[in-house]
């Protein structure tokens, strides 16, 4: 696909920012700073810049979250549609401005795909037959209306995107505004919402302002480009393709990235410089037919080296780690994260994992580094001191050997100090004070902070963040570093920093393993790719190898730019070039190469002598293999909602189709009843009757029953005892003696008081059975706003709370998992576990605050809070029934309540 046409669109001017700046609190920086800039509908532009430009903070500025909900410093102005951005409400701009933000998770509130998208007009206080409408056609519109009842959190990375998406359709807002829309897909992803947003940019009648680093795709659908400087001022601003012709230079000088195909319309001397992969594709064949460029080009013939290359005096061809019929599961899934995979990596590689979203890339990654022990086969690492065992490995032995940088480097972070984060590792190594001071001030100049030192690492930069981390695992001199997602966020200044880095770790004959998605990356850097599908490894061998197979077409990935552009080629003999190295001996003589920069990104000098290693690599399926679903539980959502077909809702479900104010009204004054009855006869009486009502009319499953109901009556048989045997056997009404252990006995009256305990909890859990297996959180919310008018904004931000709370679990176990990688030992006993706590309650109780802030900005952008109320779609009535319910289950409780007392009159 080529680039769009930039000339003028000739639409309605729609934003005009002038002179805007934005100071933050904490920083004396203001960026963006004096930035001026129109955008007219049916024009995408295209904002760059490096780390720290201030260009999310002026997206942010857009739509007024910045200074309404972000408390920031502005000067200037931004009008949107004739309205001040600072003036209006941010409610009040979600109609004009729609907000697309990196975090796919953080955008989702709402339960259903379908009600995520009606989400922004609902706010609105839109009628209900519009609201299901607009809903309607943007999902249409992204291609999610057959899955409007999944749940957002089942969608693929780009499927949520493309639900952001809808989400901004939807609201009808004629400015969309999307920062890094694609950082974290693969790159089939990247193509399907670059796609999507190809499709909208060509009805003319959006203004799209675009920030993204992944721009070999972006390029296709962009008319024009605003470059910010490090100062965060416009350096650059005119139509996309003048601006990258004629700057790409000073483009590059900034540490900002450009698309590969122009990268190599550089490196080729093409006097006109292509934007996409096709474009790039166009030039080339154009230059072999016009004889500027060769028919067969020499970058194609290499010759190969006698035998493996050394290192250091190690040959390469020797195994580092090995990796024997590794499987991994996660519950609730039919199929395993990772399936019997077997592999062997070289020493002095550069091996880079990659393949789709949910291929199982990361928990490979995982599992060869030592962070989760393998439950399933074998990983071992070969280091001088012999082989290790990573499933039997000490913390602190595996921090020796392998060192592992997580994506988000905060969950490593175990000091309050820059210094201190570096020392950390060779402490554990029983190094002196001296030796460890050089060492750490050496790494403190060799990551460019030498001014943070004394800093507290959560208060540094992303970018620093990066280095820090990456830092802590390069200091120790572990053989082995693995690292996931390395350029994750990062500009190409920072990107090339790190990379420079890792290229020194292979060429003094460290071992480095990456997950990525950055397939061009890849082929620049990696020795050996191996390609995941559906959790099994599809191929693993040499990068030339691999790329040369047709292994990622299988695994539903995308060739890099460079090679999909060469492959596409007239003249055959250029479907080997894939590197942006290879084009350095092929510039044409009809350009000045004086205006050539150096390669943009550093790479690893390569023998195509490495060797396959002889690899046990078992074949993925060629099929995929969906996930199945589990059948869908009976709650009020799915009994009223005309939307779910009648052959999904139960057949049998009565307690499912009541208002849940009903079931709660029904459970509250009895949970009283329960804790104030001190009569066992009465307490199983009601406890009974409760668990009848729960079995025959909540539609559970048998198995679900069984668990539930099983589990409330194994705990107040077990627990009667437990609770029994600290009463003191004097003061208990029946002394006969049950068992007894010498002097002590264990009595009747001993059983009977505690029984009497665990009979009320198990009653009160059995009544919490009644709203808890027939409504979920999201039933009860609506039902508290319908018919009690608990405040909205308290209902839904309770509701938004709730569905991030598994996050947090995922958070904690990332954190251990970090610490175990860090050397951190757990330790045994009640000191240790508080130790551990304190470690642990820092960096999730950050990364708490920030999801919190991301979607609860995310809410604000589509107009939470716009009103005193706001459209509820579903009606969840109070009919006669629930009356019925209500005083009948009552009756129901009071009479097994007084046959149970009458049969078994025993107090306790």
């Amino acid at each position: 696909m080529c680039a769009r046409s930039s000339l003028p669109v000739g639409g309605e001017t729609i934003v005009q920012v002038r002179d805007l700046g934005v100071t933050y609190p904490e920083r004396a920086q203001t960026a963006p700073d004096g930035v001026t800039f129109d955008l007219q509908t049916g024009e995408v532009a295209l904002l760059l810049g490096p780390s720290g430009a201030g260009k999310s903070t002026l997206a942010l500025t857009l739509d007024g979250l910045i200074p309404h909900e972000v408390s920031a410093t502005v000067s200037g102005s931004v009008i949107v549609a004739g309205t001040d951005v600072a003036r209006s409400r941010v409610a009040q701009i979600a109609t004009d401005v729609a907000m697309v933000f990196q975090d796919s998770d953080a955008q989702i509130v709402a339960a259903t795909v379908l009600d995520e998208a009606c989400f922004g007009l609902e706010n609105l206080q839109r009628p209900r037959e519009e609201v299901l409408a607009a809903a309607e056609r943007a999902l249409r519109r992204v291609d999610l209306w057959d899955r409007r009842r999944d749940d957002p959190g089942d969608l693929s990375g780009g499927g949520r995107q493309r639900l952001a998406i809808a989400c901004a359709l939807a609201l009808g807002s004629r400015v969309i505004v999307l920062d890094e829309p694609t950082a974290n897909l693969d790159p089939q992803g990247v193509v399907d919402v670059y796609a999507l947003l190809g499709e909208i940019a060509a009805e003319r009648t959006h203004a799209i302002l675009l920030i993204e680093h992944n721009l070999d795709e972006a390029m296709s659908i962009v008319d024009r480009v605003i470059v910010l400087d490090s100062a965060g001022r416009v350096r650059f601003d005119g139509p996309a393709r003048s601006i990258l012709e004629t700057y790409a230079d000073e483009i590059d000088r900034l540490g900002v990235w450009l698309p590969v195909s122009t990268v190599a319309g550089r490196r080729l001397g093409l006097r006109t410089l292509p934007l996409t992969p096709a474009e790039l594709t166009a030039a080339v064949d154009a230059g072999v037919a016009s004889g500027a460029l060769p028919t067969v080009p020499s970058a194609v013939s290499q010759s190969a080296d006698a035998g493996a290359p050394v290192v250091d005096g190690v040959p390469s061809g020797e195994a580092a780690l090995e990796v024997r019929h590794l499987s991994a599961h996660a519950h609730g899934r039919d199929r395993p994260l990772v399936d019997d995979v077997s592999l062997q990596v070289p020493r002095g590689a550069l091996v880079a994992i990659v393949g789709r979203n949910g291929a199982g890339k990361t928990t490979l990654l995982h599992r060869m580094a030592g962070v989760v022990s393998p439950p399933q086969g074998s990983v071992h690492i070969y280091s001088a001191q012999g082989m290790i065992d990573v499933t039997t490995a000490s913390p602190r032995r595996l921090a020796r050997e392998v060192g592992f940088v997580f994506q988000n480097p905060e969950h490593q972070f175990i000091t309050p100090t820059v210094v201190e984060e570096l020392a950390h590792g060779l402490s554990l190594q029983g190094l002196g004070e001296d030796e460890i001071t050089a060492r750490v001030e050496a790494m403190l100049r060799r990551l460019g902070l030498q001014d943070c030192r004394e800093t507290h690492p959560y208060l540094l930069s992303g970018g620093q963040k990066r280095r820090l981390s990456v830092g802590t695992a390069l200091i120790t001199g572990a053989p082995v570093l693995c690292l996931d997602e390395p350029t994750y966020g990062q500009d190409q200044a920072r990107a090339a920093e790190l990379v420079t880095l890792l290229r020194e770790l292979v060429d003094t004959g460290s071992t480095v393993v990456i997950v990525t998605h950055d397939m061009q990356l890849v082929t620049e850097q990696a020795t050996h790719v191996a390609v995941m599908n559906d959790g099994r490894v599809e191929t693993f061998g040499p990068t030339e190898d691999v790329l040369a197979g047709d292994a990622l077409e299988r695994a539903g990935l995308l060739r890099p730019p460079l090679a999909r552009a060469m492959a596409a080629v007239a003249a055959p003999a250029w479907h080997g070039v894939t590197r942006l190295q290879q084009l350095e001996s092929l510039r044409t003589g009809a350009a000045d190469t004086s205006d050539l920069l150096p390669p943009t990104v550093p790479t690893v000098s390569r023998s195509p002598a490495f060797p396959a290693m002889q690899t046990q690599v078992t074949p993925a399926s060629a099929e995929h293999r969906p996930r199945r679903r589990p059948k869908p539980r009976p709650t009020t959502t799915s009994m009223f909602d005309p939307a779910v077909p009648a052959a999904d809702r139960p057949r049998w479900a009565p307690l499912a189709t009541l208002n849940p104010v009903a079931k709660l009204i029904a459970m509250m004054p009895l949970t009283i009843v329960a804790l104030a009855l001190h009569d066992i006869g009465a307490l199983l009486g009601m406890l009974a009757v409760v668990l009848a009502v729960v079995i025959v009319g909540s539609g559970a499953g048998w198995r679900r029953l069984t668990v539930v109901i099983g589990g409330i009556l194994i705990g107040v048989s077990v627990l009667s005892i437990s609770v029994g045997v600290w009463m003191d056997p004097a003061k208990a009404d029946q002394q006969q003696t049950l068992w007894q252990i010498g002097d002590w006995r264990f009595t009747v009256g001993m059983w009977l008081v505690g029984l009497g305990v665990t009979l009320r909890v198990g009653t009160v859990a059995a009544l919490g059975m009644l709203p808890g297996l027939t409504a979920t959180g999201v039933d009860t919310i609506r039902a508290l706003v319908r018919r009690l008018h608990v405040p909205y904004r308290l209902g839904y931000t309770a509701l938004a709370a709730y569905r991030f709370v598994p996050r947090f679990g995922k958070e904690l176990e990332q954190i251990r998992r970090a610490h175990r990688v860090r050397g951190v030992s757990n330790g045994r006993g009640p000191v240790a576990a508080l130790r551990r706590a304190a470690g642990y309650a820092l960096p999730l109780l950050a990364s708490g605050i920030r999801h919190a802030e991301r979607v609860a900005l995310s809410m604000d952008a589509r107009a939470f809070g716009a009103g005193s109320s706001r459209t509820e779609r579903y009606e969840i009535p109070w009919r006669t029934r629930d009356w019925v319910f209500v005083v009948g289950f009552w009756a129901l409780v009071v009479a097994g309540l007084l046959i149970g007392a009458a049969l078994l009159p025993v107090s306790v």
